[in-house]
């Protein structure tokens, strides 16, 4: 299904002439400030685990969801 939608979308394209490059698309500036937010809550969560508070496993699945 998808390759058709791909070749669908070659053949259009080159029909009307249409390009996209890597300068057309843009950039998402606030990925650096998500990350640092994440960062900070698994510091907190293996903060959590090395006191005890959390096992391995509730820490694993708490990680994963961040």
């Amino acid at each position: 299904m998808l390759d058709n939608m791909k070749d669908l979308g070659y053949l259009f394209s080159t029909k009307s002439g249409v390009t996209i490059s890597a300068g057309d698309v843009v950039a998402y500036t606030a990925k650096y400030d998500e990350f640092e937010a994440a960062d900070e809550k698994v510091a907190q969560i293996t903060d959590f685990y090395h006191k005890g508070m959390l096992t391995a496993t509730e820490k694993k699945i708490r990680v994963i969801e961040v």
